[in-house]
């Protein structure tokens, strides 16, 4: 089976090329142009590619790039959307705010679809996941090699924490502009995730889409306690700033202080410390990427507003704020478990775990 994040990929490409091909054919014969909107929505058909794709095995079991793939398909699943939103506004299906030209809206979505597709491929994007290198400088001596551990686990630390508050600063600002409150907008996620039974067309299709980015998200943060999550989102809104915040719900204090009086096990040798050194470093390597992918989920659900303009009702107007609450909450749990907080994954350690192993007892 594909990675989650390269089956959305072919779904996109496959959307916006029936779309392309729907340009030359809305002045075309009833019965052709019918058959183009047939081929949009044909390619349009395997929905939930974001949730379905994810792991159904137990939280334990899961790969670390089950974070990555799928952050990265839910952010693919709502470009799809956009292009989907737009071909139903071609059609007649839903009317776009004043002063936006249906057809011309369908050719710049279009383009922005190719520009993402584009930068997926001009890169192997499970590259931006995988660690740059297996191997590091062999230190001289115990002395150096702990001193080199303490850098690099350090620098990890304080480069998850600017990630985070990277994608939350993002994230808050698109909620408090929709008048939304964090913990208010997370509880109205079932509601969300169950509305649009009653939609048709391409509309329908779009909020397939988008549901699948928001299921996806929600499965990822219901691999916590939704009480821990809660009273954690609390306490972010609470605190002074989103970076007090963030060091508050991480640790980061305690966990600095641990790495800084770090005394390595008798037993220890210094490849082993090297290992670890590295390990941290991918940790780094690998949350900068997960949080790429998170800012573009958020960009990506801030696209799909126009849906909004179809619809009335308290249900619809929640759609972008608990959308962009369901980021909120993935990158804190990310952030949990990266820096060994909690360990969703018990294959992979997080910046704790890595530095107690070294540790004398």
């Amino acid at each position: 089976m594909l990675p989650a994040h390269s089956r959305a990929e072919e779904s996109l490409a496959g959307i916006a090329e029936a779309a392309r091909n729907l340009q030359f054919f809305l002045n075309a014969k009833p019965a052709s142009r019918e058959l183009a909107f047939n081929k949009v929505s044909n390619a349009a058909s395997e929905g939930n590619i974001a949730s379905k794709y994810f792991s159904e095995t137990k939280t334990s079991e899961r790969s670390e790039t089950d974070w990555f793939s799928n952050t990265a398909a839910a952010a693919l699943e709502l470009r799809s959307a956009r292009v989907l939103t737009a071909v139903a506004a071609v059609r007649g299906e839903i009317q776009l705010p004043s002063g936006i030209d249906a057809q011309a809206f369908l050719g710049e979505v279009i383009s922005d679809a190719n520009l993402e597709l584009n930068a997926v491929r001009s890169f192997d994007s499970t590259r931006r996941f995988a660690p740059e290198s297996n191997q590091v400088a062999a230190s001289p001596d115990f002395g150096s090699a702990l001193e080199s551990f303490r850098g690099e686990a350090g620098k990890t630390v304080s480069a998850i924490v600017d990630n985070s508050e990277r994608v939350l600063s993002t994230a808050i600002d698109a909620i408090s502009k929709q008048g939304g409150e964090i913990l208010g907008a997370f509880r109205s996620i079932a509601q969300l995730t169950s509305w649009g039974n009653t939609l048709t067309g391409f509309v329908s299709q779009a909020w397939e889409k988008i549901k699948s980015a928001f299921k996806f998200l929600q499965q990822l943060t219901n691999s916590v306690q939704s009480e821990d999550l809660e009273r954690e989102l609390t306490r972010l809104r609470e605190l002074v700033s989103i970076r007090n915040g963030l060091e508050s719900i991480y640790h980061i204090h305690d966990l600095e202080r641990m790495i800084s009086q770090l005394l390595l096990r008798p037993e220890i040798t210094i490849p082993e410390v090297d290992r670890n050194k590295l390990e941290v470093v991918q940790l780094e390597v690998r949350f900068a990427g997960l949080s790429k992918n998170l800012k573009s989920v958020t960009a990506g659900i801030s696209l799909t507003g126009l849906i909004i303009a179809h619809f009335s009702g308290p249900t619809g107007l929640l759609m972008i704020p608990a959308g962009n609450a369901l980021v909120v909450a993935a990158i804190v749990t990310a952030g949990l478990d990266f820096l060994g907080e909690i360990q969703l994954t018990e294959a992979v350690r997080g910046v704790r775990q890595v530095a107690k192993s070294l540790m004398a007892s």
